[in-house]
């Protein structure tokens, strides 16, 4: 599971946590954040041998994985929050800005960055959704 990181980690960008037009920025340790991840993708991306086109298909099939995960994080808080509608507007905003983000951030870099960079924010917005 290191190995799969590391190599991950060699090719994506660390995105760090920041405010996206009026978002709380949102800090969630690494190690809550490797938990979101699921031993699919570990296995994928540890089998990758560190081939780009091979890793981008893996992290590409962990968003997709990971959105079910994402819509019940969300869902889940949304039960526990006092300010439903502050959450949902927050909700929103990280949608169309997330990725707005991403793309600036990764601008001229290859669509492996730029995936990792849409998979990192993913996972990190599943682990902040649960410890609300």
């Amino acid at each position: 599971m290191e190995c799969a990181l590391a190599c991950l980690l060699l090719f994506a960008i660390v995105v760090p946590a920041v405010a996206i037009d009026g978002l709380v920025p949102y800090d969630v340790p690494a190690a809550e954040v490797d938990k979101v991840y699921t031993r699919d993708y570990y296995d994928c991306i540890g089998a990758s041998r560190a081939v780009p086109a091979t890793m981008q298909d893996c992290i590409v099939a962990e968003r997709q994985r990971l959105q079910p995960r994402l819509a019940t994080a969300y869902s889940d808080a949304m039960d526990r929050v006092v300010d439903g509608n502050e959450l949902g507007r927050n909700q929103t905003a990280w949608i169309v800005q997330g990725s707005e983000y991403c793309e600036a951030e990764t601008s001229g870099a290859d669509d492996l960055v730029r995936e990792s960079c849409l998979l990192i924010e993913t996972a990190r917005r599943i682990a902040w959704l649960k410890q609300l």
